[in-house]
């Protein structure tokens, strides 16, 4: 579960971007204080409809 983050305000201090390793694209993890405030899905192939 993510924190939710004000809009238009940075996170502050406290932050780090945390990349995660991905056979496909780009996953980032937004910390704050040790909590997960955003998740960030970057360069995915399109998903399938079934």
């Amino acid at each position: 579960m993510r924190d939710v983050h004000p809009e238009g305000r940075p996170y502050g201090e406290g932050h780090r971007c945390v990349p995660l390793l991905s056979a496909t694209g780009m996953l980032n993890l937004d910390v704050v204080a040790d909590r997960i405030m955003c998740i960030e899905v970057l360069s995915r192939p399109p998903l399938r409809v079934r």
